[in-house]
């Protein structure tokens, strides 16, 4: 296989690599004064697009990848998406790197999308640009989820507003009450024990930080009309070879993307018509504090904007 090519970000309090080759995958994300690398990292040099027949949970499960069109494999109007989505097989086109900012892009083959992502550092925080675009002859559906695979040290603890939320695969709707329910972090499982759920966040701009003993934080900022859920997979060495956390912005609160477009009572899914494209944005921020940061980001995380053909279905969808 070809050599990696990495891509490396860095301001005075944060520093940023990223694989083009492997599937456009964030490989690093590391708190300058603290050394703290929030990413869970390979146990291997990463080389070249990954095997095709190797299943997600098969790989090297670490950095931050993108999931579209669905996580978990599914049918959809007769057709199927794949397992994690098609981003993450595919090498990256590496568009613009200029200083602390990078731009790439990326296509879906089969379910014709094309999705670019700018990558810009601003002090201590990574801000995230995606920009989607359906280039396909059919509309789309489209579940969407940010994939960061972050290293748990044993007593970080996560703060989120939310009410936990369950679909049957009939899209029927469980509540579960508020977060946290009776699992909080990955302290609270056993040794090969995991554990997957989704948030309806409260707030137009809802956030969830990852807080160390020491007062170590990594925090994820976005607009709940981009992405009104949270997915929160907790791991405790089931799947990965360490304690991980999962934190992923989604605009479904299922991992199917059948599943989820069939929701009663819950935003769905976007659905993008021929043409039709969305923009959406995501913070990361780290830091040392006391506790929990609290902030407001103002307009810049007010929500995507939709162009030509979307068709948003469900309430708030």
């Amino acid at each position: 296989m070809a050599a990696r090519t990495v891509i490396r970000l860095t301001t005075a309090e944060l520093v940023v690599e990223v694989s083009p080759d492997r599937g456009g995958k964030i490989t690093s994300l590391v708190h300058r004064a603290s050394g703290r690398e929030w990413l869970e990292e390979a146990d291997a040099p990463l080389v070249g697009p990954p095997d095709a027949s190797v299943g997600f949970d098969e790989g090297d499960l670490c950095g931050w990848d993108e999931m579209m069109p669905t996580i978990d494999p599914c049918e959809v109007d007769g057709e199927v998406a794949p397992d994690h989505g098609e981003l993450w097989r595919h090498p990256w086109e590496v568009v613009e790197v200029d200083g602390s900012v990078a731009t790439l892009s990326a296509r879906a083959p089969h379910w014709g999308l094309a999705l670019t992502r700018t990558l810009r550092l601003e002090r201590k925080s990574l801000r995230v640009d995606y920009h989607v675009v359906n280039e396909g002859p059919v509309d789309r559906p489209v579940l969407w989820a940010a994939h960061p695979l972050l290293r748990h040290r044993r007593g970080t603890r996560l703060s989120l507003e939310g009410d936990l939320v369950a679909l049957s695969d009939d899209g029927g709707v469980t509540e579960l009450g508020p977060w946290p329910g009776p699992v909080a972090t990955v302290d609270d499982l056993a040794e090969g024990q995991c554990a997957k759920c989704f948030v309806r966040m409260h707030g137009s701009t809802p956030s969830a930080t990852l807080l160390d003993r020491d007062g170590t934080w990594l925090s994820f900022t976005w607009a709940a009309t981009d992405a009104p859920f949270l997915g929160v997979w907790l791991d405790q060495s089931a799947y990965a070879r360490h304690g991980v956390v999962a934190l992923e912005p989604t605009n479904g609160a299922h991992d199917s993307l059948a599943v989820a477009l069939r929701a009663s009572g819950l935003p769905t899914p976007w659905v993008l018509g021929r043409g039709g494209e969305r923009r959406w944005t995501v913070v990361a921020e780290v830091g040392r504090s006391a506790s929990v940061p609290t902030r407001s980001r103002g307009p810049v995380l007010e929500g995507g904007s939709v162009k030509r053909g979307e068709h948003n279905e469900g309430p708030g969808g």
